[in-house]
Formats: C-alpha cells, structure tokens, sequence
C-alpha cells in the first residue's frame, strides 16, 4: 500500500527545558538559634571548586538566596562574618537534584568573637549552705576564695538562679531580695533586657 506525504504539513520543534533549582541560606546566632545575622558575605562555590557567585551578603532576615542552579553539589563559604562574631571556617554544603518541588533549605551559624566574649565577662554563681546557728562568713572578692569553702558550708545543688541586667539605678545601690525578684518577675521575657536563668548543679555552681 503506498505512503503518501503532505507536503503541506508544518514542522515540528522540540524545546528541552533547563532543569534548575534555587538553595535559601540563613545565619543565625549559634548560641540563641533564633537572633539572624546580617551583613556577612558568602561565595558560593561547585564540586569542582569553581566559583558560581561571590559577594553574597546576608540580608535583615539573615537569608541569602541563590536561583538557577543546575543539578550537583556545592558549598557555601563564608569570607566574612558581621561585626562582633568569628567567621566558621566549615563550608555548608548541599546538593541541587533533578525535578525539586522547592528550593534547598541550609542553616549556617556565627559564634560571638573571643574579642566580643572578654567584652561580655562572665558570672558564677555558687549557691553554699550552713547548718542552723552557724556562723556565715562575708565572702568578697574576685570569687577565688570559693576554691576553698568556708567551714561547715555545704554546696546546695537544684537551686534555680537568675542573672538579669539592671538599667541605671532601677533597683538603687542596696535592693532588697523582695525588690530584686519584683524587678526580675517585671522584665521576665523582654527581650532588650539581658536576662539568663540556670540551676545549680551537684557542686552548688
């Protein structure tokens, strides 16, 4: 039977779509977990170590987002960290795969710079108990007194304990217990007043 063709007939084209993907990167305080960073600049290199983009700095929300990738592995790397924290020297790597219903989620984290820490100082608390009538002695000092303890002092562990900045003269230079706690239950939460809680352990620390 023979085979006839339309000489009419239009042709036909065929379009192949680039598969690509996007990643969204957010730093974030290693610390709280929930404070973002931004200002910090990031590469972001492929397998291979070829640079795909530079000067990716983390916006407000501490985000950076990165679309048209094609399929395969990469890293970013952080060049520098915003002011007052340590640049993580660790790459964050993942990977962009075929037909992705979204864009790759990454997590990156900046520890406060020893500089910025010996800013900060630090504070111990060292909870001590004394059997009834004894003598309490006045402690006073930088703390190293409290290598020793005093006689008939006992360390008092599960004693939970609160450190709260005090802003100008709130609480006068003698507070009183009541008066303290009144002022910690006030600014209990608010997060623009500095504030930790803790709960002694076997050592009464």
């Amino acid at each position: 039977m023979p085979i006839s063709i339309d000489s009419t007939q239009s042709n036909l084209s065929l379009t192949n779509k680039l598969d690509v993907g996007s990643v969204i990167l957010v730093l974030a305080d290693i610390n709280t977990k929930t404070k973002f960073l931004p200002g910090a600049k990031f590469k972001l290199v492929d397998s291979n170590n070829n640079v795909i983009q530079t000067n990716l700095i983390t916006d407000s929300q501490g985000t950076i987002q990165v679309d048209n990738l094609k399929p395969g592995n990469y890293s970013f790397i952080e060049i520098s960290a915003p002011a007052g924290y340590a640049r993580d020297e660790n790459t964050i790597d993942f990977t962009i795969v075929s037909n992705s219903n979204g864009p790759v989620n990454v997590e990156a984290f900046n520890d406060i710079s020893n500089a910025e820490k010996m800013k900060q100082g630090n504070i111990f608390v060292h909870k001590l108990g004394f059997p009834e009538g004894a003598t309490i002695p006045s402690i006073a000092g930088n703390g190293e007194e409290l290598s020793q303890l005093p006689p008939n002092a006992q360390p008092v562990p599960g004693v939970e304990v609160a450190v709260v900045a005090v802003t100008g003269n709130s609480l006068g230079p003698t507070p009183s217990l009541v008066d303290a706690n009144n002022y910690y239950q006030s600014v209990k939460g608010q997060a623009n007043v500095p504030q930790d809680t803790g709960v002694t352990d076997e050592n009464g620390v």
